[in-house]
């Protein structure tokens, strides 16, 4: 194997759950502006250790061309994650854990500007998709020798990133992660990926926060930024 190729893996899967695990022990604030950045940084360095790899390393993480089949990929993909939200939420009554409103990071999030949510939106959707489905699958599947042992690893990796939210809500994250890596393994495009994980982060981040502000459930966004 590689060895920049491992060392890249490493960065792609390990990365993002350590800078998650350091800002926790120093509690400090999941969302602030040099953590996105941190997430940026690992992507471009999972870009770039690929191109130097594979001459045709825009096939290996399924960036090529996209065309409407693409989007309507990525929107039924995003259609079906977002129709398991009322299943989460029986689940969690039953277990008798709270609701995702009114989870601290939820709720951190949605305190936030528009337009940094919208930053923030964008660089999960791009960087999350980079880093376990480009990297983790397209890379992996051939680390590996095996697309499902590199799916499985990835998003085991996804899934422990998001430690943050609390247990109850990684069950959303679990079956989210698994309909993008099957979206990745069906489409071969990454850029399908991107797509539906901004549609189901824009649902959750952009959409929820305002319809639950009218309610009065939350507070107004007020934060410019993290």
């Amino acid at each position: 194997m590689s060895t920049p190729l491992l060392v890249g893996m490493l960065l792609a899967l390990v990365g993002p759950l350590l800078m998650n695990v350091a800002i926790r022990i120093a509690g400090g604030a999941s969302f602030r502006p040099w953590s996105r950045v941190v997430l940026w940084m690992l992507a471009a360095c999972a870009f770039a250790v690929v191109a130097g790899s594979y001459p045709n390393w825009q096939a290996v993480v399924g960036v090529q061309l996209f065309g409407i089949s693409t989007v309507l990929a990525a929107t039924v993909a995003a259609a079906c994650i977002l129709a398991t939200w009322p299943l989460i939420q029986l689940l969690q009554r039953a277990v008798g854990a709270s609701e995702i409103t009114n989870n601290s990071s939820f709720r951190s999030l949605a305190s936030y500007a528009f337009p940094y949510r919208v930053f923030l939106v964008a660089t999960a959707a791009v960087t999350e998709e980079v880093l376990y489905r480009g990297y983790g699958i397209g890379v992996g599947s051939m680390l590996f020798n095996s697309t499902a042992v590199a799916v499985a690893v990835s998003l085991a990796f996804f899934v422990a990133a998001h430690f943050r939210w609390g247990f109850a809500h990684l069950l959303w994250v679990l079956i989210a992660g698994g309909a993008l890596s099957a979206l990745y393994v069906i489409s071969e495009s990454l850029i399908a990926c991107i797509i539906a994980h901004a549609i189901v982060d824009a649902v959750g981040l952009l959409l929820a926060p305002a319809l639950l502000s009218r309610r009065k459930q939350i507070a107004p966004a007020v934060r410019s930024e993290v």
